[in-house]
């Protein structure tokens, strides 16, 4: 079992393998539960432009990169664009905490589960009401490096290791996806258990 605070945050540039490590993290725990700060935005995308695709059964896959990169019928905007630029208005029309206080309110609701990680921590507003809510010494905020991964416009990116009061690590993702775990384990003094089978990835998300 991982040795973790209620909240596990991580942060890292599209493709660098946030998805990756949380699978493996939500493995280790059956009273781990996996979330995502996107969730709002996908059900939004789903309910206006697939809702024939919005049950559980028929539901696209929108941690896909080649599903993100299809293009939205009737539009010019990409499944990925529509989230993002969907995002960025839900701010304006809000604040910066918003989805963060969504994914908040959705734990509530989760009675089964005592640990969360999320896998798509973008900004301080994410992190922010769970600090507020919780404590920091309730949260972990996982920086997920890889070569060649690029910071999306918007994004706070490695700025967040600056947040006070929150415990930070940096995991390198550069191997295989064993390693990457192995990293995680030594740097949150969690005992050594056995990793998942590296040729098994899951592909990130927004």
């Amino acid at each position: 079992m991982l040795k973790l605070p209620a909240f596990t945050f991580l942060n890292g540039p599209p493709r660098s393998g946030k998805s990756t490590l949380a699978d493996m993290i939500d493995r280790q725990d059956i009273s781990m539960c996996r979330m995502s700060f996107a969730e709002p935005l996908r059900g939004a995308l789903l309910g206006t432009f697939h809702p024939d695709r919005f049950s559980d059964m028929l539901q696209l896959n929108l941690r896909d990169p080649a599903t993100k990169a299809q293009t939205i019928h009737g539009t010019t905007w990409t499944n990925e664009q529509f989230l993002i630029d969907y995002g960025t208005w839900l701010k304006s029309k809000t604040n910066e905490y918003i989805l963060g206080d969504l994914a908040k309110q959705a734990i509530v609701h989760t009675d089964y589960y005592t640990r969360y990680v999320f896998d798509d921590c973008r900004t301080i507003g994410d992190v922010a009401p769970f600090i507020n809510s919780y404590g920091a010494s309730e949260c972990l905020l996982v920086h997920v490096e890889r070569r060649g991964a690029v910071w999306r416009p918007g994004d706070v990116g490695g700025s967040l290791l600056s947040l006070p009061g929150i415990r930070h690590i940096v995991v390198q993702n550069n191997s295989t996806p064993s390693d990457m775990l192995k990293q995680f384990e030594l740097l949150t003094g969690s005992p050594a258990a056995k990793p998942p089978d590296p040729a098994t990835t899951t592909t990130d998300q927004l």
